[in-house]
């Protein structure tokens, strides 16, 4: 790193919007971090639809390690080239909340950066997080409570994002990282009962805490949470799908769409069309019920992070513990 660089990390670590490159570069000065499959999406939309927010439109992963040690800082800023005017900057990545070293790298670069947390019940969220993950094909397709059995019980420790799956509930333990980083004025935590309750009173609350305007009303609110398929065949599918669309690393754990040839493209072009007009209207609605016994096992699991977290900011979390 040149000493040009290095002064310019110092400046923009204090002033969130700066002149570089003969150019207007704009820092983050909000983040939605967590948690996994808790309704961060729904406010991504929420925010994106307020006249004073700028967010890019897709996740962003910069302060993961393999961003953080390989992508140059002014890279990530020209992210937020069409910020100009916003008073709030921000980004969503959920997965900043459970990997390890996210709170640090952000610290590093953003201290006095706004951080937003969403938490769901840490049983359904662990439900909904491993049918993504076989969906998006990072976990073998299996009957889903055979499937969710041998998560629980470490038979997937080849794929990365296994142990993810249980990890990223423990809420007061992920969430401890970011209390001992950041002041607690500059973290807002959210139930995600609350924004499915009183998704208005919960957004102004949110506006407030960004200091914008409260009073605004987003057209996003009346979307629909995003639903992960519970039919089994759905999720073959699904997962035939991503295979075809995307290329993966190693261990699975990170993708990205790929070029494909002509055969592929077309392949993937009749299962979507197979999905859209034939799967969906049929078996959409087909849900396999998860076994009392594996959700007793995982509320086992995150009982004594529960009870420290209903310690930790004062929350009755009865409901998540029935």
């Amino acid at each position: 790193m040149n000493t040009a660089e290095v002064y310019f990390e110092i400046f923009c670590t204090y002033y969130q919007n700066s002149y570089y490159n003969m150019g207007l570069m704009y820092c983050p000065n909000f983040i939605i971090a967590g948690a996994q499959k808790s309704g961060t999406t729904y406010l991504q939309r929420c925010l994106q639809d307020h006249p004073d927010v700028f967010m890019p439109a897709d996740e962003t992963t910069y302060f993961e390690e393999t961003d953080f040690k390989t992508v140059p800082w002014d890279t990530f800023l020209r992210e937020f080239d069409q910020a100009g005017g916003k008073n709030a900057v921000g980004i969503k990545r959920p997965d900043y909340m459970g990997r390890k070293l996210c709170a640090e790298n952000i610290a590093s670069k953003l201290p006095d950066v706004k951080i937003l947390f969403v938490l769901r019940d840490p049983v359904e969220r662990a439900i909904s997080a491993y049918l993504n993950f076989v969906a998006y094909s990072c976990l073998p397709v299996e009957p889903i409570n055979n499937g969710l059995r041998n998560l629980i019980n470490g038979h997937y420790s080849e794929y990365a994002v296994a142990d993810e799956v249980i990890q990223f509930g423990f809420y007061h333990k992920l969430l401890m990282r970011y209390f001992k980083l950041f002041p607690r004025e500059q973290i807002k935590v959210i139930q995600f009962e609350q924004i499915t309750q009183h998704p208005l009173e919960t957004m102004r609350s949110v506006y407030d805490f960004l200091g914008i305007d409260t009073s605004y009303i987003p057209k996003a609110m009346q979307s629909r949470f995003q639903v992960t398929a519970k039919s089994e065949i759905i999720l073959k599918l699904s997962s035939l799908m991503s295979d075809l669309a995307y290329a993966y690393t190693d261990d699975r754990s990170r993708f990205e769409p790929k070029s494909m040839d002509q055969v592929e493209s077309h392949v993937l072009g009749v299962l979507q069309q197979l999905n859209e007009k034939l799967v969906i209207p049929h078996f959409g609605g087909r849900k396999t019920p998860i076994e009392e016994s594996l959700k007793a096992i995982l509320r086992d699991i995150y009982s004594e992070d529960i009870m420290d977290l209903e310690s930790e900011l004062g929350w009755d979390l009865s409901l998540w513990k029935e």
